[in-house]
C-alpha cells in the first residue's frame, strides 16, 4: 500500500529531531529513547506519537505507520525544528 510507510521511519524521524533539540539547547547528545522521553515533557500533545517512536525503537512495536501518522510525523518534524531553529538562533 502506497500510503503505508516502515515503523522504522516513524522511529527515525520523531526521536532524531528530538535528540537534535537536546543537543541544541544543551551541547550534549543523547539517546534517542532519552531524547524521546524529554519531549514528551516539552510536547505533550504528541505523547502518543512519541511514545510510539520509543515502542518502535525498542522492538515493542512493528506495524507499519499509516498516512495520518506520518502526516503527524512531519508536523512534528516542522514543530521541533522550528524550536532547534529558534534555540540556534537565539
Amino acid at each position: 500500500d502506497r500510503h503505508q510507510f516502515d515503523a522504522s521511519t516513524v522511529s527515525w524521524c520523531v526521536l532524531g529531531i528530538a535528540r537534535m533539540l537536546i543537543t541544541a539547547r544543551t551541547g550534549d547528545v543523547v539517546s534517542k529513547t532519552d531524547a524521546g522521553r524529554r519531549a514528551v515533557d516539552q510536547f505533550p500533545t504528541d505523547r502518543a506519537l512519541v511514545a510510539r517512536a520509543i515502542d518502535i525503537r525498542h522492538g515493542r512495536s512493528t506495524d507499519p505507520a499509516d498516512r495520518p501518522t506520518m502526516d503527524d510525523t512531519v508536523r512534528f518534524i516542522r514543530q521541533v525544528a522550528d524550536e532547534v531553529e529558534a534555540t540556534l538562533c537565539a
